[in-house]
């Protein structure tokens, strides 16, 4: 959910949401990217690490792109 973003980071090629909390179950985290050229690209997997709770761990399925004019 979105009230549990505490903070984004943006950096180029990644981003980092830090979440006050992670409940059990499916959550779902989206943000918006400016494409300037076009093509198709792959998207790595999203991977959620628990700094504080190592053993909290997700990992998303890899993922296509294409940009078109």
């Amino acid at each position: 959910a979105v009230d549990a973003v505490r903070a984004r980071t943006l950096d180029e090629g990644t981003v980092v949401h830090e979440l006050r909390t992670v409940h059990p179950g499916l959550q779902e985290l989206t943000y918006l990217a400016r494409a300037i050229t076009p093509g198709t690209f792959t998207l790595p997997p999203t991977e959620l690490i628990g700094v504080y709770e190592p053993a909290v761990r997700a990992r998303s399925a890899m993922n296509t792109l294409r940009v078109e004019r």
